[in-house]
């Protein structure tokens, strides 16, 4: 009797436990009560269909401004189980949309496979026309990219094929490319919540030989970056247009935060950074896709090993010192006392870095002006030392807010030289040996130059 009752007991608690955890579970997944929705995390099932109509339709879109809104511009929702994605489209066809192909789930990459349930598209709302949701028919074409740094990417497009015709109108797209320090606008899906965004446009700059991606070297590279585009949430595939209205690509990826967080510990950082994003290039995109007609820059070879070895050349391109180097030299040869000095930049190779020092005397420098000041009586000393100083200056390779190198120069406190001539000698011979004492690099140098003269030829 007492064994059956506890029996009894054991399957009632199991039956509790369990029916708590289930409980708990649905709360967990249905609860939209919280103070601030969350952002790609809340994960819809595509196949629960009435949980995903209700999620699309509470979802809203609308223009900053009703007056400049692109009427090709979409917001993309990417239902997932494991979390939402929110993106944006350009309707380049009547039914078929450009987005970025990391906007998609990696079983969604594939040519040909439906999308009908994953894969919704909005056309804003606005006093002209409702809005208008259309579910994704089938994949066109996607490209597969896993890379680490996004530098190495050569496109990151999705087409996507719509289940209806849309009335509004399609964009073109332009297969010229980007021009260097070019003005496009970029129109964004910037989302609020689990359900609002809004569409607005910002103006980007086309940015050659960035650090960010140093194979964009011509209008045509496939992955190109620009500065001056914030990446938000929704930004993922936003279409930049050129000032006829025609596509040049679309925002692929911002640039990775652990690149930044190296150059700035690494004080490789000159200021703060822009926001610089990659970009896919219009110039290498085909419809359908037709590897022969691609242009020769658009198969530029990338590699991890390359991209490297790209970017330690940037940081050491020593010519990047030469206006400096000039600039500075010509400030310190003009106040040179007792002699005339050859100042250089000395490379310090450990650091990476240049600093000014005194290697060797020229000549005397009219030593009349001066050698009175040696005098006792009738006689001149055999033997002085005196201490001379002169800015410091160092140089070295900083990347600017574009993420370009550039020359930098620094003051350091300002360094003392002691030299040792003779003045008996300088008068009545015009020569002199000397002797330069210093430091660099923190470390006594000393130098021995014979028999300096008055003449600088």
């Amino acid at each position: 009797m007492v064994r059956n009752i506890l029996i009894r007991l054991v399957f009632i608690f199991i039956f509790c436990f369990l029916f708590a955890i289930s409980c708990g579970k649905k709360v967990g997944k249905d609860d939209s009560s919280s103070g601030t929705p969350s952002r790609d995390t809340r994960g819809i099932d595509p196949e629960d269909d009435a949980l995903a109509r209700e999620f699309i339709l509470k979802q809203t879109v609308t223009c900053e401004d009703e007056s400049l809104c692109s009427r090709s511009v979409a917001k993309v929702v990417v239902l997932d189980s494991r979390g939402v994605k929110y993106c944006t489209g350009t309707l380049i066809k009547k039914n078929i949309v450009a987005i970025a192909s990391s906007c998609l789930t990696r079983s969604l990459r594939v040519p040909g496979i439906s999308c009908q349930k994953s894969v919704h598209v909005l056309f804003p709302e606005t006093r002209y026309r409702n809005k208008k949701t259309v579910r994704c028919q089938s994949i066109i074409q996607s490209d597969n990219n896993y890379l680490a740094d996004s530098a190495l990417l050569k496109t990151d497009v999705a087409l996507i094929e719509l289940k209806e015709d849309v009335s509004s109108r399609s964009a073109r797209y332009s297969e010229e490319g980007f021009k260097e320090n070019s003005v496009y606008t970029a129109w964004k899906v910037t989302v609020q919540n689990d359900y609002d965004a809004t569409i607005g446009f910002e103006k980007c700059n086309a940015l050659f030989g960035s650090y960010a991606n140093p194979f964009v070297t011509s209008s045509k590279a496939p992955f190109m970056t620009v500065s001056g585009c914030a990446f938000e949430n929704g930004n993922l595939g936003s279409p930049l247009f050129d000032y006829r209205g025609e596509v040049k690509g679309i925002l692929s990826a911002p640039v990775s935060q652990g690149l930044l967080d190296h150059l700035e510990n690494t004080g490789r950082l000159s200021e703060e950074v822009s926001q610089i994003a990659h970009v896919s290039n219009f110039a290498c995109f085909r419809y359908p896709f037709d590897p022969d007609s691609m242009h020769p820059d658009c198969k530029v070879s990338v590699s991890d090993i390359k991209l490297k070895l790209l970017r330690i050349k940037m940081l050491n391109d020593q010519s990047l010192h030469d206006r400096n180097k000039t600039e500075i030299i010509k400030e310190l040869e003009a106040n040179q006392k007792y002699f005339k000095w050859n100042f250089e930049f000395v490379e310090n190779n450990k650091e990476n870095f240049l600093e000014t020092h005194i290697v060797s005397p020229r000549c005397i420098n009219r030593s009349r002006s001066w050698l009175n000041e040696f005098r006792n009586g009738r006689k001149y000393r055999t033997w002085v030392t005196k201490e001379i100083t002169y800015k410091n200056y160092v140089l070295s390779i900083k990347l600017n807010k574009y993420l370009k190198p550039d020359s930098v120069a620094t003051i350091t406190p300002l360094k003392s030289y002691f030299i040792s001539f003779s003045p008996a000698r300088i008068y009545s011979n015009w020569t002199t040996n000397l002797y330069i004492n210093s430091s660099l690099f923190n470390s006594d140098t000393r130098t021995e130059h014979l028999n300096v003269r008055e003449n600088c030829q």
